[in-house]
């Protein structure tokens, strides 16, 4: 009796914390208020092939989430027959629809750990996970797999380290191929090439997975 209750104290409270981070501007002055990860320049040294990666899956509805402030992913929406944004800051997706709404396009309010989301043909999760703790993340990775789509596309970092705990809100890298989530190797994987920034970041990817293949503890 209490499930619900709880899942919705849940949600009332990532909202809060990403509209904070939102308001503050926590990740930055800069081109885009989703953080220097969704700049259209940082964008620019994948985009083309991510674009071609969701091409050859023959995608017909993607799913972005979060889809931040849409600021680099005009063109990922363009090459797919339906796009769906989602975000969990209501400013955020007031303003998308206010600029990014299109007849291919829909933009919508909800978190990802909790509330149900459309379905899709694929999911792309990008910087969503490493800002959740390890238990927010398991339940998004089944809330995911909920919208019955055939894959998922999430950030990875491929080099070996422990996936540690953090509050929701903060950040961490993550190997989704680690403890505790176990995933198997990526059918594909795009290398964001963050080399030049060196650190935390050079190993940073994008993993492709079918989600049938996912640990069932993982989604």
């Amino acid at each position: 009796m209490l499930k619900f209750p709880m899942l919705w104290r849940k949600g009332r409270e990532m909202r809060r914390v990403f509209s904070d981070i939102h308001r503050t501007r926590g990740w930055g002055e800069g081109e885009s208020v989703s953080g220097p990860g969704s700049t259209r320049e940082r964008a620019a040294s994948f985009l083309p092939e991510l674009v071609a990666l969701v091409g050859s899956l023959e995608v017909h509805t993607l799913l972005d989430v979060p889809c931040g402030d849409f600021n680099w992913a005009g063109p990922l929406a363009d090459s797919v027959p339906r796009y769906i944004g989602v975000d969990i800051v209501p400013g955020l997706v007031e303003a998308n629809r206010r600029r990014h709404a299109a007849p291919s396009r829909r933009f919508l309010c909800r978190d990802l750990v909790t509330q149900r989301l459309p379905q899709a043909d694929l999911v792309l999760c990008r910087d969503a996970l490493v800002h959740l703790r390890l238990e927010d993340i398991v339940a998004a990775l089944d809330n995911l797999g909920r919208t019955g789509a055939t894959y998922l596309l999430a950030t990875t970092f491929v080099e070996e380290r422990p996936n540690e705990d953090i509050d929701t809100g903060g950040w961490r890298p993550l190997n989704l191929q680690r403890p505790p989530f176990g995933f198997p190797a990526p059918l594909a994987l795009i290398d964001e090439r963050c080399h030049h920034t060196g650190g935390v970041y050079a190993d940073k990817r994008l993993g492709l997975w079918r989600f049938s293949d996912l640990p069932r503890r993982a989604r």
